[in-house]
């Protein structure tokens, strides 16, 4: 009799690891799958904050008198981004990036030209950058083709 109650045990330990092994097959991609998307969303949120923070730097310079035209705005926040993101290629970050600096009407500076926004007016430094360029991995379908867009009004002084 105790021979009969050992193979049932048996029996019953060999079912139950076919069992484990289907419930794995179900849970592991489900598993894999949010960790994944919530790396993804993580890094978007890490990017957003760095366009916010080079939006802040465009804006902080293009607020100092010294500062003569749209270009040096521009580069100040390209630089920004390339010590961001020392593994990528400078150009194409270029190239993910767009850079709009306006007055205080929100209206585009002549030939960026910025002594011609007089002392005290508001300047405002918008930053577009495509998230693609920088995204390591598409776990995330919302996240696909987005950019990320903020605006910095900073005074010329």
């Amino acid at each position: 009799m105790y021979e009969h109650q050992k193979r049932k045990i048996q029996k019953s330990y060999s079912e139950r690891r076919g069992v484990a092994a289907v419930e794995s097959a179900l849970v592991v991609p489900l598993l894999v799958m949010i960790a994944m998307g919530t790396m993804d969303v993580s890094q978007y949120v890490n990017v957003a904050q760095l366009v916010n923070d080079a939006s802040y730097e465009g804006a902080r310079r293009a607020s100092q008198n010294n500062v003569k035209n749209q270009s040096e705005v521009e580069q100040s926040v390209l630089n920004y981004f390339t010590s961001q993101f020392p593994n990528q290629a400078s150009g194409e970050i270029g190239s993910a990036l767009t850079v709009n600096v306006r007055d205080y009407l929100e209206a585009n500076i002549p030939n960026g030209n910025l002594e011609t926004v007089p002392s005290g007016s508001a300047v405002s430094v918008q930053v577009i950058f495509q998230f693609n360029s920088v995204r390591w991995l598409s776990g995330f379908a919302g996240l696909n083709g987005v950019s990320i867009e903020t605006t910095t009004v900073m005074r010329r002084e």
